[in-house]
């Protein structure tokens, strides 16, 4: 297993390796790393204690820096011996990550290849429970086909990757269905691919749970009056069997025997009903009888089983479990519940966003040694985030953390990092980086005025997020100018070039647009005219620099997603709902989390967001001695944002985002040079961020 994880990464040093087995250290993984008799010993208790142990070899002595962005492979030649005897006792004995949600935003469209990468990154960064949520399509499937539901209907129940997520946690169900049983057959064999690959590592995945969450359709087809939920951010509602009924336990039963037969065996199972959502009765029946069965049910399948939730769910169902048979997952503000094991999650990044964020600061300080001393029940971390295919910075030392013992000087950090990342001579980019997007700024998430659908008063893009930028621009695009100095040979380094000078002109963007919109309010048609054309240029000159990088073209991103399918018609419907989920990301009609996972990409930015941007400037164009006409806001808010056709101009709008997702073309990869534009980029604004 590991020779070939050798071979895979790193083929001209793999035979300077011995692997050796050791026993664990009072129950925890442990590895070591030794020079014997000229070879480089690798010694761990399990497989994914000697995947740990290359990893470690690798960033200490060959400067390896894998990440998701750029990088995620090595090119090493030389192996040097280790000068000194490393000993590593890992004291998180669970260490959570791959989410639901994660798979939904950022996992959505990979095949067995990207997929057998991932497990690898997963085992050398040392994660040993990792969520299943391929392969939970089937077991839906042919669960309700089990219970004599028709294979349309059981597939119409079934929704579509991009918002699996949110049937697995109860919020949804059937949203965007698959047109062809073709998915639910590509998912199982992938799952299982999956699963068990994840297994011979050592892993213990967490599989899905059941509290007896059914399709709509379920009740008409077996006659059972079901309970349902209200509406979750204008989705349908959902449905769910009374506890009580035979269909509850009959249901269930088929679901998780079918599951363990599809996927495999596990004692962990994600428990995140009701966490979002309200439960559908508070009744001391529903809620007792919901405990009982489930219970009943998990424990036929394991004797030992956990349901992995959150603090969140409703307590008093919480209450009617065994507290030896939760386990909690804690993340940033929330409260420990005494009693209960837990993790401590980490929620950094939502929906995949594209921007620079999160705080070293605080990674850096956290003593996982510390904490579980202080604090009972504490048994490992969680790294929560909806997507990481963005800041590889911040998640370098975040999965550095998810093994480390104690908190680490961020400084050598920051000098690790750098050498590792471009080379010893880079430094001061790290430092200013650490400084500016990944400083400790008391803001949760920051969101984009490229992104925010157009509004007078710019508060969010998205849920949970801020408008803002609470750092010095002119900082950070010093990064930017230090880096293309000296060009290096590096995917990861062109990666970087892109992504910092996206952030600083999506910056610059929001300035632009606070000065267009005061000289509005001011009546100041000249200079309205000329910052809202700034404004505009700078999202076209964005989108020419992103269209440089296949992680951030529109293009790349629909190809992968048609690459899934087999026919037109197959692929057609991978291409919506991909741009669904970056664009309105709920119902067509009544869409309230739109934008959840907005994207500055090229082709998108072109097509979309400059689109949205020139109808409104054109809107305060044409009412500007006339305010009273644009509301700086809708009569209605839902989490601080406009409704989402609440007046003409966003009727109107809500229609072109509509024609979008079925009409888009996007536009392929351009064949300019990521540094050549960046240096016209540069020198084309780089006075107008000074001044």
């Amino acid at each position: 297993m590991i020779n070939n994880l050798i071979k895979r990464y790193s083929p001209m040093i793999a035979d300077r390796f011995s692997i050796k087995t050791i026993p664990a250290v009072d129950n925890h993984n442990v590895y070591e790393i030794e020079a014997v008799d000229g070879l480089i010993q690798l010694s761990g208790d399990s497989n994914i204690s000697l995947a740990m142990a290359y990893y470690r070899y690798m960033k200490d002595y060959c400067g390896v820096c894998m990440t998701h962005c750029g990088n995620y492979s090595f090119n090493v030649e030389n192996a040097p011996l280790p000068d000194k005897k490393i000993i590593e006792i890992i004291l998180q004995d669970k260490r959570i990550a791959l989410t639901p949600s994660m798979q939904s935003n950022t996992a959505c469209f990979w095949d067995w290849d990207r997929w057998e990468r991932e497990i690898d990154f997963m085992a050398m960064r040392g994660i040993n429970m990792p969520y299943i949520s391929v392969g939970v399509q089937a077991v839906i499937y042919y669960s309700l086909l089990e219970m004599n539901i028709n294979e349309d209907l059981a597939l119409a129940a079934i929704s579509a990757p991009t918002y699996f997520d949110k049937q697995q946690s109860g919020c949804i169900s059937g949203y965007m269905p698959s047109p062809s049983v073709e998915y639910i057959e590509q998912s199982k064999i992938l799952g299982k691919k999956i699963f068990d690959r994840e297994v011979s590592y050592g892993m213990t995945p967490i599989l899905q749970g059941y509290w007896g969450h059914v399709p709509y359709i379920f009740g008409a087809s077996t006659g059972n009056k079901l309970l349902h939920s209200k509406e979750w951010y204008g989705f349908t509602r959902t449905y769910f069997l009374k506890p009580w009924e035979n269909a509850f336990e009959a249901y269930g039963r088929i679901f998780l025997d079918k599951q363990r037969k599809l996927l495999g065996e596990s004692c962990y199972y994600s428990f995140d009903s009701f966490c979002e959502h309200e439960i559908p009765s508070a009744k001391s029946k529903y809620i007792n009888n919901l405990a009982k069965v489930v219970d009943r049910l998990h424990s036929e399948i394991s004797d030992s089983y956990t349901l992995i939730t959150r603090p969140s769910i409703n307590h008093k169902l919480l209450s009617e479990f065994s507290k030896n048979n939760i386990l909690l997952i804690i993340e940033e503000n929330e409260d420990v519940i005494p009693g209960y094991s837990y993790v401590l999650g980490n929620k950094a990044h939502l929906a995949d966003r594209t921007v620079i964020e999160g705080s070293l600061k605080k990674l850096a300080e956290f003593s996982y040694s510390d904490e579980v001393t202080k604090k009972p029940g504490l048994c490992g971390l969680a790294l929560t985030s909806e997507g990481y295919a963005q800041n590889p910075m911040y998640y370098d030392l975040a999965f550095d953390m998810m093994t480390a013992q104690k908190d680490v000087m961020l400084d050598d950090f920051i000098s690790s990092y750098a050498s590792r990342r471009w080379g010893s001579d880079y430094k001061e980019v790290a430092k200013i980086l650490s400084e500016t997007c990944y400083g400790d700024y008391d803001i949760p998430h920051l969101g984009s005025a490229v992104a925010a659908r157009p509004a007078v008063l710019l508060n969010h893009t998205a849920p949970y997020d801020i408008v803002t930028t609470p750092y010095d621009n002119k900082k950070l695009l010093r990064a930017v100018e230090i880096l293309i100095k000296n060009e290096i040979e590096s995917d990861a380094y062109l990666y970087d070039v892109c992504d910092i000078l996206r952030q600083v002109l999506s910056n610059l963007s929001l300035d632009t647009f606070d000065k267009a919109i005061e000289r509005y309010k001011k009546h100041d048609a000249d200079l309205y005219e000329k910052h809202s054309n700034n404004f505009l240029e700078i999202l076209s000159d964005l989108n020419r620099l992103l269209l440089t990088r296949p992680e951030f073209s529109l293009k790349a991103r629909v190809d992968s997603a048609r690459a899934l399918a087999k026919t037109d018609e197959e692929k057609n419907f991978y291409e919506v709902i991909a741009l669904s989920q970056i664009s309105i990301y709920g119902h067509i009609d009544k869409a309230q989390l739109y934008d959840y996972a907005w994207k500055e990409l090229g082709g998108f930015i072109d097509s979309y967001y400059a689109v949205r941007w020139r109808k409104f400037f054109e809107l305060l164009a044409e009412n500007f001695f006339r305010l009273k006409h644009v509301p700086e806001k809708t009569k209605k808010q839902l989490n601080g944002r406009n409704t989402f056709n609440d007046d003409y101009f966003y009727v109107d709008m809500a229609k072109y985002e509509r024609t979008w997702i079925t009409q888009e073309e996007a536009v392929a990869t351009s064949d300019e040079d990521t540094l050549t534009v960046a240096r016209e980029l540069i020198e084309k604004y780089c006075e107008q961020i000074n001044s």
